[in-house]
């Protein structure tokens, strides 16, 4: 576990289950989402193939590592993700199986429509996680540093979709770093300027043609459709 916070309320929680296994790093100057993730998996047991993602806000339903490791092991793939409840403290709001999408497998053209992947219902191996190079840093990347990610990991392999409501997301946006998101735009621009500073060309034709897609997708928008966020990708 990585404290990342301002007062000690995890770590006093945690230590009441008085379990040795769990291994607590508390950061004394507050760092960005990927510093944390990044230094999560470098503290991990050197021995371990698995990476699995939980930040403070999410939950984990009891049986879900277990059904994603199995469904992994059947695959035979390298990255996985699930569907997931939604939560809005807020309101109340309790959405089961959040998530429409309609393929088994997201390729780098679809996630440039839309970030489909919540990261606490992510498991991948610690060898693509390295191959991938971790979460960007950059504060160039602030607030969508998991979406790049997965960008990236998508150019390398398939990214296999569980569609199982095993993880729980809330939508604690005054707390996480989500009020301080990038635009839509922004996020945008940002990544077509970097694959054309990469001068990775082929990635620039897709992201264009992708955001062309939005455009087209979002003007002919069945308004009589669920009100779900992530609207059909197909």
């Amino acid at each position: 576990i990585i404290d990342n916070s301002k007062n000690s309320k995890t770590v006093n929680l945690i230590k009441k289950f008085k379990n040795k296994k769990i291994k607590i790093f508390s950061i004394e100057d507050h760092i960005l989402n990927a510093r944390a993730r990044n230094l999560g998996v470098l503290k991990s047991n050197k021995k371990s193939t698995l990476l699995a993602f939980c930040d403070s806000d999410d939950e984990w339903k009891p049986d879900k590592l277990r059904k994603q490791i199995k469904f992994m092991i059947k695959k035979k793939c390298s990255f996985s993700f699930t569907n997931y409840d939604f939560f809005n403290p807020t309101n109340k709001t309790y959405i089961k199986n959040y998530f429409k999408i309609p393929f088994k497998e997201i390729t780098f053209s679809n996630l440039l429509v839309k970030n489909v992947i919540g990261t606490s219902s992510v498991i991948l191996t610690k060898k693509l996680f390295k191959f991938a190079g971790g979460f960007p840093e950059n504060r160039y990347f602030y607030s969508y540093e998991d979406y790049f990610f997965w960008l990236k990991v998508s150019k390398l392999t398939n990214l296999s979709y569980l569609d199982e409501n095993i993880t729980i997301y809330r939508d604690d946006r005054k707390n996480s770093a989500t009020k301080n998101s990038r635009s839509f735009i922004s996020q945008r621009l940002r990544i077509l300027f970097y694959y054309l500073f990469k001068l990775d060309f082929k990635s620039l034709i897709i992201s264009i043609l992708a955001y062309i897609k939005i455009i087209l997708l979002t003007f002919h928008k069945d308004k009589k459709k669920d009100n779900n966020e992530y609207f059909d990708l197909l």
